[in-house]
């Protein structure tokens, strides 16, 4: 089974090794690169707490002056693989949510005190986390640190492979992600080449980004974490595949 990984380069790594661990073939196109703003220390002055939604926050964290006010103060973390790079970057007090920024906001606001909170944010959201602490009577003082830049094109050996049909599935992990994606394929004329692939999508929300392309397998995890986006993609080793 070959699989099209289009995760950022920075993040790609980990998936494809996990894949090769499974037997599955990875093929990587990022269809984002992520570029980082790493933040001042104003950015976390004065605040009871830190919050991060993405280790693409965290790496640009990690390369300011404000890492090490940062770490002496609680942090918020979307989700376990987030958590994992935070205590490998030397956070000891991190409190994960269930995979989702919708998710973290009853905990954030039953922990994290009286003082505002610093929300370190991309410039695209998916959800206003700060617009929700705030209805929750949380402060927020958010500081984008990072931007997402989609890509002018598949890359070749992609588009070719695609093409001749070498491709069983494809992995999307974020709604800009599945908008590049649909935008790119209809740019190389690929909609028919695609039609049949199992796109494997991390969310409902990422799965309804595909809807112009008519795919006939779209796929959502049962959980918004990579382990079980895996698990999606390591059950179609065993699914035959649709005819016509």
């Amino acid at each position: 089974m070959r699989v099209l990984v289009t995760r950022p380069a920075s993040d790609a790594g980990g998936i494809v090794g996990r894949l090769a661990a499974l037997g599955i073939e990875a093929v990587v196109d990022p269809l984002i690169e992520i570029v980082l703003a790493p933040p001042e220390t104003a950015a976390v002055e004065g605040v009871t707490a830190t919050i991060v939604t993405s280790r693409n926050a965290l790496r640009a964290l990690a390369a300011s002056p404000a890492i090490d006010a940062a770490r002496a103060m609680p942090l918020f973390v979307v989700g376990p693989g987030t958590e994992a790079e935070a205590r490998r970057l030397g956070f000891d007090c991190v409190t994960a949510g269930a995979g989702t920024a919708r998710d973290l906001v009853p905990v954030v606001a039953a922990r994290a005190g009286a003082g505002p909170v610093a929300y370190l944010a991309g410039e695209t959201l998916a959800f206003d986390l700060a617009a929700a602490l705030e209805a929750a009577r949380c402060a927020v003082r958010q500081t984008t640190v990072y931007r997402q830049v989609a890509a002018d094109r598949l890359i070749p050996a992609t588009e070719a492979l695609l093409r001749q049909g070498a491709i069983d599935a494809v992995i999307l992990m974020s709604p800009r992600t599945a908008e590049t994606y649909v935008r790119l394929v209809h740019d190389a004329g690929l909609q028919q080449a695609v039609r049949g692939l199992v796109h494997c999508c991390i969310s409902p929300r990422v799965a309804s980004a595909l809807e112009p392309l008519r795919l006939r397998d779209v796929l959502a995890a049962a959980h918004p974490t990579a382990e079980d986006l895996l698990a999606l993609v390591a059950a179609q080793r065993h699914t035959p595949p649709r005819a016509g």
